[in-house]
């Protein structure tokens, strides 16, 4: 770097500027030369996302209305994590994708809405933007296409996240071959997108039912076993292999439910907890969406669910969780 800011910087008349010239490029990271490079050019829009997993995927959903109706040459995702860099790359809006480990320069706020920004935010959790929609049962997918500036009614598109790779398949497929295709659950316990208080019990209780109805058990962790059940800990990346395979994944409410929804053939079982600090929660709901009424549990689901975006899965609050009801959706249709 020391040598690129020299080569740069030598046709600099006056040292001292030359001399400050070196300092300040020798502080910038290829990346973020990249970036300003892009930033610097006509109808080319760097757009990022510091949300947790599925508010990013949802983004991704709107980028090819957002590109086109804002007449955007070139749009480009700045990835923070492998995992978002590996699911923007299947989105074809994005004409690239960079992986930026440094975020000080996402420290910007975006406004509100959509506004020309030539680096722009997609961070939908900011109280003006609900502050703006008078309708006060919008879901948080109708925040964010405020927050795009494009067409409430349009839809999303996922489906560019269905990827396959025929080899990865074969190959995670014959490591599990001693576990039953299709009669096998995946249970995370740790996938949440709220503090919890949900206990271990809960979960072994579920486990249990389900080992007694027929079926193999595995935890998501990176323990060697869960109170005896055996574990797995696939990236974010192969988890779809790993669950088009068992045939059911169970999790809280988080953004592995929203890539699992969006990936994998899986049956999606998404529980919505309540037994968390609800003040704490409350405020930071509050804090994003402005003050509501009503059970923090029900308004993250009216907010949320996955149904009432398009996707088949079984919901359910871990206090009135149905373990029959849970396990017809499971068994149902089985070849």
């Amino acid at each position: 770097m020391k040598m690129l800011a020299k080569l740069l910087t030598f046709w600099i008349p006056v040292k001292r500027w030359r001399k400050q010239a070196r300092n300040f490029l020798q502080n910038l990271s290829i990346q973020q030369i990249v970036l300003h490079y892009y930033l610097l050019q006509k109808n080319i829009v760097c757009i990022a996302s510091v949300d947790g997993m599925g508010d990013y995927i949802y983004l991704f959903g709107y980028m090819k209305e957002f590109k086109k109706i804002h007449n955007i040459k070139k749009l480009i995702f700045i990835a923070r994590t492998k995992h978002q860099k590996f699911l923007a790359e299947k989105i074809s809006a994005f004409d690239k994708v960079i992986l930026y480990k440094n975020f000080d320069v996402l420290s910007v706020t975006s406004h509100s809405k959509y506004n020309s920004e030539k680096l722009f935010v997609g961070n939908f959790f900011q109280p003006e933007i609900y502050q703006n929609i008078p309708d006060n049962n919008c879901s948080a997918l109708d925040g964010l296409k405020y927050l795009l500036d494009i067409d409430k009614n349009t839809k999303l598109e996922l489906d560019e996240l269905k990827y396959e790779d025929s080899d990865k398949k074969k190959k995670i497929e014959k490591e599990l071959s001693h576990f039953p295709k299709g009669k096998t659950v995946l249970i995370s316990t740790q996938s949440v997108s709220c503090p919890t208080k949900i206990q271990d019990n809960f979960w072994l209780k579920i486990a249990d039912f389900l080992k007694t109805n027929g079926y193999e058990v595995l935890f998501n962790s990176q323990e060697k076993t869960f109170y005896g059940y055996p574990t797995i800990y696939p990236s974010k990346e192969d988890l779809k292999y790993y669950t088009d395979y068992f045939g059911c994944f169970v999790s809280l409410r988080s953004g592995i439910t929203d890539l699992i929804a969006t990936t994998s053939t899986a049956k999606n079982i998404v529980i919505y907890p309540t037994q968390f600090p609800s003040a704490e929660i409350r405020n930071i709901l509050v804090s994003a969406y402005g003050p509501f009424d009503g059970n923090v549990a029900e308004f993250i689901f009216e907010k949320w669910s996955l149904r009432k975006i398009r996707y088949n899965t079984f919901e359910a609050f871990d206090t009135n969780l149905n373990l029959n009801d849970m396990l017809n959706y499971i068994s149902r249709d089985e070849i």
